[in-house]
């Protein structure tokens, strides 16, 4: 019969109109996971149908599409105790029995036996076959063929035959005058058929097939069953057999009658009760039918999006509540179909049917419940991304029409305006760039966006439509699964949508299931056009920022110009020099500043700037005469001002002043003397009388302030201030006259003068400074004493900065001058000299006057003449030259400058783009970030599905090898079987002779009972006692049973029992019962089933003797985990033991003796009970461990652990018998399920091996143990010492690795509970404690071979130094290594086996004690390498080589410790330092001690390793030496080019040669200067790489720093052009050229910090200051500190830690997001419940955990909260029994009511999401299956904390304002790249449309605003990334924010 019933009828219920196809045709195949098919559908009934309404896939995704059979089958009905194997054995048995009876009936009529014998075996027979009929209902209702109803029939008919022949022989005796029934007769037999044929009508009766129908059967039966209330037939018969006397078929004819009646009552009951629930089914489905229609016609397009899109969510949140009201009825309506059902109701097929179809159509629902999800938020994203889009664009169409607006100018726009216009510009610039950010998020979120137009039907596209499936649909055996993509082909209906699915096929699936992906068209768009506007407005900011900043440039230059053309000699003469130097240079400045804005300013052009220059030109020239004129000026009137004052002075000379008055007078003049005369100004002095022989000139003299107050000052002071002053104005007179030099006859001597005195006055300069720093030490320390700001102190001051200015200036005019006047007497000289040689000339011409007329001599004076005139000639030419070159010069020098202004402005402009173009790379890189992030993810899927493959082919492997097994298996029961049918045959055949001969001797001895009945009741008066007496009627003597009892499992058994389960036989048995054997003789034969054969019973060792495991365990020879396992098997088995003293007893006694700990107890109580029983707290029953696993009670691991030992010593325990049955037996017994008995028969290794740490199987444990004389006990050996490792040259032990940071304590743990064996440990440190990975060996391309370096040092492959310092690597890293043999020896053996020659073995034993050390010729201690070099017992350079090979081959060696040890261990133990580091880190010339054969290069050791290959069958590391006879391979994977540049720095002092770093380490050059020789100096390498598919790639590499670039990848970024990388191929360009090239475009402003220590980590304020320090010089940063958190500190199990304020940008606390109203009281609650219950409050700055107390004092949390979480603290810590004192667990607490239900279950599940529950005292985190054996769990509570999606939605998404679990939070923080802590996203408004129900703003706030939000908090942020590999490394940037992509997307 059909799953789903045969009547078609049921159809009419389910179509209707937009729903899917006829539900019947898909009822052969159950399409899981899909549209409406059932996934979730059995529950392992004892029923073949099963169905559990419920919402628990409501948000995940389907199964696939996966086909399923759905299992008729179930567990049994019957509480899943009775098998269907035991059920067909006891009908097999049934049928025989019942045979058997009625044979023997009818032989006892045949032979005219007695009647009461025979009717009794009739009763035996009948109840034999109502067992049957039992029997085989139970059969069918589980869904098992056989054959049961058929053989019951077939004795029906046997019955019925034979008790026709009982009545006939009744009827005899009946004549013979006996007393009994007589044949029934007509009216017997008429009443008998009519009876059977209402039976036949009323089983045959059909049942509707809906409730109308079903109500008319009911009226039809109800008729019926009235008129079954009488009968004439039954009453004649009754009548008729009453007058007869016939009880015995009145009694039949009753029973019948009674049995019809019952049958008509029971039918008019299952009609009423079909009719109901027909009637329930149907209303549900019609419900369900309701609420699909609702949702197939709802119109998801893009018409009033922002109106349904609210009213939708609050529909949506409406239908999941009453989804989980129905699903509580739907679930009370299956508990009343499951009733039906398991009462084997007549119409099951059709109960089963509409229950198929409820299931099916609320499938379906819930499959569309997770569409309408899934358009909801993505639609609500299409809504709020459209509006976002609309408003910026407003609001950036409303910023470009002020820009325009605002700011409008040209040449006539005032000074003031335009600085004004120019500040207002910058503001409207911030406030324009606060729409970049959201301009680039609409970009991101644009290709995001679904499409929504095409979903209306009235849209063309031009183009196909994909759709998206987003569940499963199957549609006439054409189906389309969730993720699947379809072509849209027709979509006029609304409902339904015609789509050309996978494969080609069209089908008609409803619209709610599709969904249009990305990318969208009109989004992309809008966001490019928001985009491209934003970029319009900058590009006006910019043009206008340009103008406005030209024309104020160009104001100023207007205005200087004017000026300088303004000045006069006048006016300058009544200037400083540095006030008109300030004009024209100020000039200079602003000309200079408006060449560079000018550029692409709209306001200037060609003709503009050609027209200010000309002025600028002409101020320039007016400036330049008038300061030509200046001097001569000065001197006309200070030569009147002096004779002015002179006459003065004269006329005002008064004889009768003192000597002193004079002093202070004179003291007065000069305090003021200046020498720019003012003539105007006519001073007021008098002075003493003149001496008459001196005349008194004064030539610069002016009083222009009266002298400060001296009352405090010394005189003498100020009078040296003030005489100082004068010098320097006297030396600068003197200076500035020779500015101008007159050219007279003397000119030469002039100029020498000149130069003289100008060296004159840079000695008195000199002099002058040294008198002013003597002079300022003696006026500062006299100003200690006065007031700063008193006027004293002011003026003092004053004067000592002006003379110090003054000083530098006249210092630099020295140079000058100097420079000026030397080129000045050079052409003087040269001018000198050819004048000279004219005049020498000149008067031999004049001399030659008066000489001789020969014309020889003439002629040859003549020629003299001529060659005097070249010669004067050239002379002049090279006077002429040199000052055209210096003329030349100065241009070059002028154009120079304009070209480094026009290069400035380049810059300028380049600065500008190179800003536009950071952002847009800030925004690549965010893409690209997040590209990375989600590959990461894809590759972590891809292993993930890897590793299920290979975990799946494994399993089919297992399934195979099974299988072959099992076909082996099957293959020889067969054979048994066949066997088994022959003696089978040939039993029947005896048995079958022996049954006639029976049969005869039967037959005779009724004969004789006969004869013997009949003589009988002649001799006796009482004939009816008499009759039932028989000659066998004799006693046998036989024991009482209930006295045959043996001891079994901790309880008694009787000898039946033993017989029923097969220990003892049958004869046994008997054998027993007649004394014949005693119990203690059969106690001796089945000894083991009794008391089994012993189980360990603890541990002995040499030192410690016989000890249980508990002492074992506490004397660490134990771990916990394996004293724990064997002490299970111990009680599992029946009794703890004790083997001190040999004693059993129970675990409660065990406990209280101490044998075992307290805290045991529990799991030994749970191991107890596997032999004497679990109680099933339903039915009583005592159940096995096999049963209890069954149930979930135990788990399945724990109950084969526990049956293997059971069945190692014994068998399994029955727990009701309490003997031990074997395996097969327990299996009929059900003690234990098919599952469990195959993964018995694989022994699986469940316990551990003590002395090897593996894992091993109970019997072979058992094989291990020693078996004591006396007792007979099986003891462990235990270990006699402690576990160690091998180590380079001793063992290693446990604590040394964990004193050495290589193992931790969770290590121990595990090694000591098992779960890690030494071996592991010894493999997972293998390169610590013995390994090495340094170059074994030479690689001999040439002739294919692997050789020793020796051996290719004789053969003249290697060098001699070279095999030395390789072979001296070999031995400081631990060994010397035999390549051929992969043997690994010391140095003494390398030599016994000639693997080195005797020359080399001194100097490698040398190099062998970096392993085993060298000794302290001082001290006498072993010390390491590192510290050797230190004491220089070895020399530095060659430690150095070792160290670094050591190093570079696994690790530093520590030699007393015999095994390496990490950096950090190194620094701590003093065998590595931070100096020793960084040599050895600094890839420079001076570090590479190795040599490469095949380059000839100096290489680092680990630079040479890298050029090694592997070898594939020793995985020893390779030198290969190239085959030079061989052509090389153009295409290759390593260096093709290598060029490198290095910088040598020359020590002035010493004229060694250094590299950059050393002097930078000494000092001789500064950061700046290390960091740009540093760039220069490089090593660069191109290299090709190949692909795996063939392709190869051009990338340079820089040695020193490792920094790659991929050339074509540089091409395509347009860093470089192609032109380059041509030029560079060609040969043009230089690799160090071409390089140059990419890095001065690729330099970014990011810097790196790195350190080997978190002593060395710094913190800055600003990333200028991240200068690292250099050894020496690294002291003097000791203002700069840095404070991190350690990296890891949190893993994917940690809890919330923070909140992220996606407004501000910031990681804040909870309480703070609660106090800002982005997150609501009740979620904030919930967050830190979740910190407080697994581990404390998390403080996100530090990442501690803390308690509430330090959390308040933190100011992280308020006491009001804190005492709101203080229940949930206790869930950590734990609840205090106040009886006990015990601390409980959550669980606990709620079982025992100290905790509420709803709070614990939500500390629960926050435990169990972050590691699994705690354990009170020690925080350890428990799994689900140690607290259910525990008893902290039953197994409901457990399933509900597994089952994550139905965890309750108690807390509000601060993002999404959705209601979410803890488990939905959880997945979607973002997480912090440096210490992996969880961040949820929280905003003021929800990402979703939806309005947040808590977000109130502050009265006064404005419209938006955010309440409690801070100003100032959006400022840039500096973030750092971490990696705590090996060593400490931040990256600090400068973009304005950094946060993780990974985490956002």
């Amino acid at each position: 019969m059909s799953l789903y019933g045969s009547n078609q009828g049921l159809n009419t219920i389910g179509p209707r109109s937009n729903s899917r196809p006829d539900l019947s045709n898909y009822r052969g195949e159950v399409f899981v996971g899909g549209n409406g098919f059932p996934g979730e559908y059995h529950d392992g009934g004892g029923y073949g149908y099963s169905s559990t309404f419920t919402r628990s896939s409501m948000h995940g995704g389907g199964h696939g599409g996966q086909k399923t059979q759905m299992s008729m089958g179930g567990g049994g009905g019957r509480g899943g105790v009775v098998s269907a194997q035991s059920l067909q054995q006891r009908s097999v048995f049934l049928t025989n029995q019942c045979q058997e009876y009625l044979q023997n009936a009818k032989m006892i009529l045949r032979s005219g036996g007695p009647p009461a014998e025979s009717e009794r075996l009739m009763g035996m027979a009948l109840e034999s076959m109502d067992q049957l009929k039992m029997c085989g209902m139970e059969l069918q209702q589980l869904r098992v063929p056989n054959d049961v109803f058929r053989s019951l029939e077939q004795l029906q008919h046997m019955q019925a035959s034979i008790q026709q022949q009982f009545g006939g022989g009744m009827g005899t005796r009946r004549k013979r005058g006996s007393v009994g029934s007589a044949d029934g007769g007509r009216l017997f037999s008429d009443a008998m058929a009519w009876i059977a044929q209402q039976k036949r009508m009323i089983e045959t009766a059909p049942f509707g097939d809906d409730s109308a129908t079903i109500e008319k059967q009911i009226s039809s039966h109800q008729k019926t069953h009235s008129s079954l209330q009488r009968s004439s037939e039954v009453d004649r018969a009754r009548d008729d057999l009453n007058m007869r006397n016939d009880k015995y078929n009145l009694y039949t004819l009753e029973q019948e009658w009674d049995s019809l009646q019952k049958m008509s009552h029971s039918r008019l009951s299952q009609l009423r009760e079909l009719q109901n629930i027909i009637e329930d089914v149907s209303r549900a489905i019609m419900w369900v039918n309701e609420r699909e229609e609702e949702e197939l016609v709802f119109d998801w397009g893009d018409k009033n999006i922002d109106n349904y899109i609210p009213k939708k969510q609050e529909s949506y949140s409406r239908l999941m509540r009453d989804l989980e009201e129905k699903e509580k009825d739907l679930n009370k309506l299956k508990v009343k179909a499951d009733g039906l059902l398991t009462s084997n109701h007549p119409a099951a097929d059709k109960i089963e049917a509409y229950m198929d179809t409820l299931q099916t159509q609320w499938s379906w629902l819930l499959q569309i419940t997770k569409c309408i999800h899934i358009h909801l938020k993505e639609n609500a994203a299409y809504s709020q991304f459209f509006k976002e889009a609309n408003e910026t664009y407003t609001k950036l169409h409303k910023q470009h029409e002020t820009i325009c607006s605002k700011f409008p100018c040209d040449k006539n726009t005032p000074l003031e305006s335009l600085a004004e216009m120019l500040k207002n510009l910058e503001k409207e610039k911030e406030r324009i760039m606060e729409n970049k950010r959201q301009v680039h998020s609409l970009v991101n979120k644009s290709k995001s966006i679904v499409r929504l137009k095409p979903r209306n039907p009235e849209d063309k596209s031009t183009s196909p439509v994909i759709v998206q499936a987003l569940c499963d649909f199957k549609q006439d055996q054409k189906g389309i699964l969730k993720g699947n993509e379809g072509i849209l082909k027709d979509n006029s209906q609304r409902s339904k949508w015609l789509v050309t699915g996978p494969g080609g096929l069209d089908m008609l699936i409803p619209s709610v299931c599709l969904l249009i992906p990305p990318p969208n068209p009109l989004s992309i768009g809008l966001a490019n056009k928001n985009e491209q506007y934003y970029e319009a407005i900058m590009g006006i900011w910019h043009q206008l920022y340009i103008n406005i900043k030209s024309l104020i440039s160009w104001q100023y230059c207007v205005k200087d110009i004017n000026y300088i053309n303004s000045l006069t000699l006048s006016m300058l003469s009544k200037m400083r020099p540095e006030e008109y130097r300030s004009i024209i240079k100020r000039l200079e400045t602003h000309y200079s500043e408006f060449q560079r804005t000018s550029q692409g300013s709209e306001l200037f052009g060609d003709d503009d700037k050609r027209n200010i220059q000309g002025h600028f030109d002409k101020a320039q020239n007016h400036y330049d005469t008038l300061i030509i004129q200046l001097p001569t000026y000065t001197g006309e009137v200070r030569q009147e001002v002096v004779q002015e004052v002179t006459e003065e002075l004269r006329q005002d000379v008064r004889p009768d002043v003192r000597p002193d008055v004079r002093q202070d007078i004179r003291y007065d003049i000069r305090q003021d003397v200046k020498y720019d005369v003012r003539p105007e100004v006519k001073p007021e002095v008098k002075i003493p009388k003149p001496d008459t022989t001196k005349e008194v000139k004064y030539t610069e003299v002016i009083v222009t302030k009266a002298a400060p107050p001296t009352s405090k000052l010394s005189v003498a002071l100020l009078s040296s201030l003030h005489d100082l002053r004068y010098r320097l104005q006297q030396a600068e007179t003197d200076l500035t006259s020779h500015l101008h030099v007159p050219l007279g006859e003397n000119s030469l001597h002039e100029c020498s003068l000149h130069i003289q005195k100008l060296q004159l006055v840079h000695q008195d300069l000199d002099v002058m400074y040294d008198e002013y720093l003597r002079l300022r030490e003696s006026i500062l320390k006299q100003l200690e004493g006065i007031p700063p700001d008193s006027e004293q102190a002011k003026f003092l001051r004053a004067e000592l900065e002006f003379i110090n200015q003054k000083l530098g200036g006249l210092q630099g005019l020295y140079a000058s001058y100097l420079q000026r006047l030397t080129a000045l007497k050079g052409l003087l000289q040269s001018l000198l000299q050819a004048e000279d040689v004219i005049k020498v000339h000149e008067a031999r011409l004049t001399e030659k006057e008066t000489t001789s007329l020969d014309l020889n001599e003439i002629e040859h004076y003549r020629s003299t003449l001529k060659f005097s005139l070249l010669q004067t000639t050239i002379m002049v030419r090279e006077s002429q030259s040199q000052y055209t070159e210096v003329i030349r010069e100065k241009d070059n020098l002028l154009a120079k400058i304009k070209l480094l202004e026009q290069e400035k402005n380049r810059n300028q402009r380049i600065e500008d783009e190179l800003n536009r173009i950071k952002a847009s790379l800030e925004a690549e890189l965010r893409n690209k970030q997040r590209l990375q992030d989600e590959k990461n993810s894809i590759v972590k899927e891809l292993t993930c599905i890897k590793t299920q493959y290979e975990l799946r082919d494994s399993q089919i492997k297992q399934l195979n090898t099974d299988r072959d097994r099992g076909d082996q298996e099957r293959q020889s029961l067969k054979t048994q079987i066949e066997k088994l049918m022959l003696e089978l045959r040939s039993v029947e055949e005896r048995y079958k002779s022996r049954l006639m001969s029976s049969e005869k001797d039967v037959s005779e001895l009724s004969i004789r009972r006969d004869t013997l009945e009949r003589e009988i009741k002649r001799l006796q008066q009482r004939p009816d006692a008499l009759s039932r007496q028989t000659q066998t009627d004799e006693k046998i003597p036989t024991i009482d049973p209930s006295k045959l009892v043996f001891d079994g499992v901790r309880r008694k058994v009787t000898a039946h029992q033993l017989c029923d389960c097969n220990i003892i036989s049958k004869h046994t048995l008997e054998m027993l019962l007649k004394g014949k054997k005693t119990v203690e003789e059969v106690a001796v034969d089945i000894q083991v089933n009794l008391k089994g054969t012993g189980v360990v019973s603890g541990m002995t060792s040499s030192s410690h003797g016989k000890m249980p495991f508990t002492e074992a365990k506490n004397k660490k020879l134990l771990s916990p985990d394996s004293a724990l396992l064997l002490l299970e098997a111990q009680a599992a088995t029946g009794y703890m033991v004790d083997p001190t003293f040999n004693e059993r007893m129970p675990v409660d006694t065990a406990c209280s003796r101490g044998i075992v700990d307290t805290e045991d107890r529990d799991a030994l109580l749970t191991a107890e009970a596997a032999s004497t029983g679990f109680k099933d707290p339903f039915s009583g029953k005592v159940l096995s461990v096999g049963q209890a696993c069954k149930q979930g009670r135990v788990s399945k691991d724990t109950a084969i652990r526990l049956l293997q030992a059971q069945e190692s010593v014994g068998g399994i325990i029955d727990p009701v018998l309490g003997v031990f049955l074997p395996k097969d037996v327990a299996l009929d017994r059900n003690l234990i399920d098919e599952d469990l008995y195959r993964a018995l028969n694989k022994k699986p290794a469940c316990y551990i091996d003590p002395a090897s740490g593996e894992k091993i199987s109970y019997s072979e444990l058992r094989k291990q143990c020693t078996v004591e004389p006396v007792s007979g006990m099986l003891l462990l050996r235990g270990p006699d010492k402690a576990l160690t490792f091998k180590g380079f040259r001793g063992e290693v032990t446990v604590d040394e690795l964990i004193k050495s940071e290589l193992l931790n304590e969770t290590d121990l743990q595990q090694l000591n509970a098992g779960k890690l064996t030494g071996k592991e440990i010894e493999d997972k440190l293998k390169n610590y404690l013995y390994g090495t990975t340094c170059i074994a060996g030479i690689y001999d391309e040439a002739n294919d071979r692997i050789m020793p370096f020796y051996q290719a040092m004789k053969e003249g492959l290697l060098m001699r130094g070279t095999t030395l310092e390789l072979l001296e690597a070999q031995a400081a890293s631990g060994f010397v290594v035999d390549p051929v043999n992969n043997i690994f020896l010391t140095v003494e053996e390398a030599a016994k086996r000639a693997l080195i020659g005797k020359e080399f073995k001194n100097k490698l034993m040398s190099a062998e004690r970096a392993v085993t050390g060298y000794i302290d010729p001082h001290t006498g201690n072993t010390i390491s390498l590192f510290q050797a070099i230190e004491k220089e017992i070895i020399e530095k350079g060659h430690g150095i080589r070792l160290l670094e090979a050591q190093i570079a081959a696994g690790g530093i060696i520590d030699p007393k410790e015999n095994h390496r040890i990490d950096v950090a261990v190194a620094y701590k133990r003093g065998y590595f330092d931070e100096e020793m580091n960084e040599i050895l880190t600094y890839e420079g010339d001076d570090t590479k001690g190795f040599f490469d054969p095949n380059t000839k290069e100096n290489l680092t050791y680990l630079q040479l390793k890298e050029r090694c290959i592997t070898d594939q069958k020793t995985g020893l590391i390779l030198l290969p030496l190239k085959d030079k006879n061989k052509a090389q391979k153009t295409e290759t994977t390593r260096t093709n080019v290598l060029r490198k540049r290095r910088v040598v720095i020359v020590d002035p002092d010493t004229g060694l040669e250094m590299s950059v770093r050393e002097a930078y380490h000494r000092e001789l050059i500064d950061y700046d200067t290390f960091l740009d020789l540093s760039e220069q100096e490089c090593e660069w390498e191109e290299i090709t790489i190949k692909g795996s598919d063939g392709s190869a790639r051009l990338v340079i590499v820089d040695r020193k720093t490792g920094t790659q670039y991929d050339i074509q990848d540089c091409v395509e970024r347009g860093i470089i052009e192609k032109l380059s990388l041509e030029e560079y191929r060609k040969g043009t360009l230089t690799l160090t050229q071409f390089a140059d090239l990419i890095t001065s475009k690729t330099s970014g402003t990011e810097m790196n910090i790195t350190a080997s220590n978190v002593d060395d980590m710094v913190t800055c304020s600003s990333p200028t200051q991240l200068a690292p320090s250099s050894p020496t010089v690294r002291k003097r940063f000791n203002s700069i500190s840095i404070t991190v958190s350690p990296p890891e500190m949190f893993d994917d199990h940690s809890p919330v830690g923070a909140i992220f304020d996606t407004e501000t940008l910031e990681k804040i606390t909870i309480p703070e997001a609660h106090r800002r109203n982005i997150v609501d009281t009740i979620t904030a609650q919930r967050l830190l419940e979740a910190q407080a219950c697994t581990g404390g409050i998390i403080n996100p700055a530090t990442g501690q955990r803390l308690s509430l107390k330090d959390s308040v004092h933190q100011g992280i949390i308020d006491e009001s909260m804190a005492s709101k979480l203080k229940p949930a603290q206790k869930a950590l810590i734990g609840f205090e029994d106040v009886k006990t004192k015990r601390k409980m667990s959550a669980a606990e607490a709620v079982k025992e009511t100290w905790l509420p239900y709803e709070a614990g279950q939500r500390f629960l599940e926050f435990q169990y999401l972050t590691g699994g529950l705690v354990e009170p005292g020690t925080g350890r985190r428990i799994t689900i299956e140690e607290a259910i054996h525990r008893g902290w769990l039953d197994g409901q509570a457990a399933q509900k904390l597994q089952n994550t999606k139905n965890h309750p939605k108690n807390i509000t998404c601060p993002k999404t304002k959705l209601k979410i679990s803890y488990k939905d939070a959880m997945d979607s923080c973002m997480v912090e790249e440096s210490n992996g802590m969880k961040m949820l996203q929280a905003s003021s408004v929800s990402s979703k449309g939806i309005s947040s129900p808590y977000n109130v703003s502050n009265p006064g706030s404005k419209s938006g605003s955010r309440a409690g939000s801070r100003t100032g908090s959006r400022s840039g942020s500096r973030r750092g990334s971490v990696d705590y590999s090996s060593s400490f490394s931040y990256s600090y940037t400068t973009t304005s924010s950094s946060f993780s992509n990974s985490s956002l997307s």
